[in-house]
């Protein structure tokens, strides 16, 4: 076999690779697709299903106090789009029976559990 026929045989495998390279990335780029398609519609339902039910999600980070708060959490509150989310504020929201389990568990099993979940009652606001 001489050096041009090698060439081709090269090119000829290199070619094949490519185009199954390229299906490759075309499916995976499909599946992907199909995920975003899915956790949008999971988002939606899950907006749905919070509306409906007339709760908000917030997250916090126990270790640098950070804390995001939904639109919900700002609306039952009262509080505005401006006010900075804090452990503090949150705090004085706590329903006076479920503070002392609450604060416990952020201090004691909060560092320990980064998806510590936690049921609480509010103090809502006087309207």
């Amino acid at each position: 076999m001489n050096d041009v026929e090698l060439l081709k045989m090269e090119l000829a495998e290199t070619k094949c690779a490519l185009k199954k390279a390229q299906s490759d990335y075309e499916l995976s780029e499909q599946k992907l697709n199909l995920v975003k398609e899915d956790l949008s519609q999971m988002t939606r339902l899950r907006e749905i299903a919070l509306d409906a039910a007339g709760i908000a999600i917030w997250t916090g980070n126990t270790q640098t106090e950070e804390m995001q708060w939904d639109s919900r959490i700002r609306k039952i509150f009262g509080f505005d789009e401006d006010v900075e989310p804090s452990n503090e504020l949150w705090a004085t929201h706590l329903h006076p029976d479920d503070k002392d389990r609450v604060l416990d568990a952020f201090a004691n099993y909060g560092c320990l559990h980064p998806f510590l979940s936690l049921w609480h009652r509010p103090v809502l606001p006087k309207q």
